[in-house]
């Protein structure tokens, strides 16, 4: 089903995220920990446990990417990030926080990943646009991405917003 509806180069991206997102990290994770400090392992654990039975889960890729940056692991959590926006660009209760570690994140960002963000940031404003506008002014940074992706949105993206927004 996965390869119907995402295509087989979605799959082996996820397949392939999995594999060096999952075991050399977990290990040298779980190697590190010093049993009695904290819990950084096994909550990574839990959510790579939770990503190999469902990997188009993008609430689990979301905290593996928040755990990778709170480690310090900015580079995973850009794709952990990445693999969060692909396999669900529109979860509402996520597109806000992981926008703003996006926005954290982004100086590091490839061409693609930043498409993805634009491409997010076009959604968010189409379906948050009050949250939206709040998370714009929040930075520079944020106010000029959300400028040049509002300047960029056509007749069909007003549409879309006044028809979505017409029915609340």
């Amino acid at each position: 089903m996965a390869r119907r509806r995402f295509g087989a180069g979605a799959v082996i991206v996820l397949g392939l995220a999995l594999s060096v997102l999952s075991v050399p990290r977990l290990v040298a994770a779980i190697a590190a920990q010093d049993l009695g400090t904290g819990a950084a392992a096994p909550a990574v654990a839990v959510d790579e446990a939770q990503l190999s039975r469902s990997p188009m889960h993008p609430g689990a890729w979301f905290a593996l990417a928040q755990r990778r940056f709170a480690e310090g692991d900015a580079p995973s959590s850009r794709a952990a990030l990445r693999l969060s926006f692909l396999s669900g660009a529109v979860e509402p209760a996520l597109m806000i926080p992981r926008l703003r570690l996006a926005f954290v994140l982004m100086p590091g960002m490839s061409a693609d990943d930043k498409a993805i963000l634009e491409r997010q940031v076009r959604l968010t404003y189409i379906l948050q646009p009050t949250r939206a506008v709040r998370l714009a002014a929040e930075s520079p940074v944020n106010g000029a991405v959300f400028d040049r992706v509002v300047a960029a949105l056509n007749e069909a993206d007003y549409q879309h917003i006044i028809r979505i927004h017409a029915l609340h």
